[in-house]
């Protein structure tokens, strides 16, 4: 049997829109994906950045709190959170915190096995002495 001019058109436009259809999906996923390894990257120079400046607060003026408020002013307008309970100084003034950070995805974060990517926590530990 064969086909019209008309039916062979018809078979392209199926696979090219499926063609298209993959491409986003994969285009999609290749971003969220890439957002994720970008906010792992930019979280461990900001948990350092953030450790470097408490510890230079803390040898200027050896206070926890004085400290602490270093560090989240370091990271101002950064959306992210340093818990406290991860903040801590040794006896020498190296500081040891955590940075978390939430990353805005398009699909990982209403996946619910793919959600815990979206939440990205680094450490940083820093003495600005040594």
């Amino acid at each position: 049997m064969r086909t019209t001019g008309s039916d062979r058109g018809a078979m392209q436009l199926v696979t090219i829109t499926r063609l298209l259809v993959i491409l986003a999906i994969v285009g999609v996923l290749g971003y969220d994906g890439f957002a994720v390894m970008s906010a792992h990257v930019s979280g461990e120079n900001d948990a350092q950045n953030a450790a470097y400046a408490a510890s230079q607060s803390w040898h200027s003026n050896p206070n926890l709190e004085i400290a602490y408020q270093a560090a989240e002013q370091s990271l101002a307008g950064k959306h992210v959170t340093i818990p406290t309970q991860g903040f801590t100084v040794d006896p020498d003034g190296t500081i040891h915190l955590e940075v978390i950070k939430t990353v805005h995805t398009l699909v990982f974060g209403r996946i619910g096995p793919l959600k815990h990517l979206t939440v990205v926590t680094e450490h940083g530990d820093a003495n600005s002495v040594n």
